[in-house]
């Protein structure tokens, strides 16, 4: 179990950080082609962070449970893309007066998870040997 926890928030250091550069990017690029390429890049990140995530939730759930939690946690996932299109996404760019400046929020954000990622990896509870 404490593996896979440590293993995951590596994986989360490094998946957020990488989304963020590539969110920053897109926002910073005025280049049409240079554009879609960190939008490429980002989706890579995007869809190595959601096997991360999926194994990292479902992995304290007893075997039996596996299945039921996977499928929960990939509707919820679901819903936020929902959500996040629909509402939040929108009233970013209501503030922020651009979606290029909205997906700089975004970097921002995943900065942001890249470093609590990065604090948990000093804060987990540690294997014990003996």
């Amino acid at each position: 179990m404490f593996q896979v926890l440590l293993a995951a928030i590596e994986m989360f250091v490094l998946e957020f950080a990488l989304m963020a550069l590539g969110f920053e990017l897109m926002a910073s690029i005025k280049d049409h082609w240079a554009f879609t390429f960190a939008a490429g890049l980002d989706q890579i990140k995007s869809g190595m962070l959601l096997p991360t995530l999926l194994t990292w939730a479902v992995s304290n759930l007893p075997f039996e449970l596996r299945g039921r939690g996977a499928g929960i946690w990939t509707a919820t996932f679901a819903l936020g893309q929902f959500v996040c299109d629909n509402a939040a996404i929108p009233m970013i760019t209501v503030h922020r007066g651009s979606i290029l400046s909205t997906i700089g929020v975004l970097g921002w954000a995943c900065a942001a998870a890249a470093l609590v990622a990065l604090a948990m990896k000093f804060v987990a509870p540690r294997p014990s040997h003996g």
